[in-house]
């Protein structure tokens, strides 16, 4: 499988967690196919060679990873999230570990 490079900056990516602002971006998935995704960023987890965002995803309402080097047409939104009952990081981790 061929990498692409991360297209954007990724210290804006790890400012809009901290700040809790939404991102809009192009995701293409492994076969290609491609998609219009506004997320909630959450997360930032390095498996190397790849990088994802954890992320609270507003098309699918459910959280999903996203591999940087598949997202394009990044925006950094000014809109901000409140953290909500079941859409926090910490939801993510707890859904994970039920899953493992």
């Amino acid at each position: 499988m061929r990498r692409l490079p991360i297209t954007f900056d990724l210290g804006r990516l790890r400012a809009a967690i901290r700040a809790r602002r939404k991102l809009r971006f192009r995701y293409h998935d492994e076969k290609g196919a491609e998609t219009r995704r506004k997320v909630r960023p959450l997360t930032l987890w390095f498996y190397p060679p790849t990088w994802l965002a954890g992320s609270w995803c507003e098309l699918r309402q459910d959280f999903r990873f996203f591999r940087l080097d598949r997202m394009s047409d990044v925006e950094f939104l000014a809109e901000p999230f409140v953290l909500e009952p079941g859409k926090s990081a910490e939801d993510l981790f707890r859904q994970l570990l039920r899953k493992s």
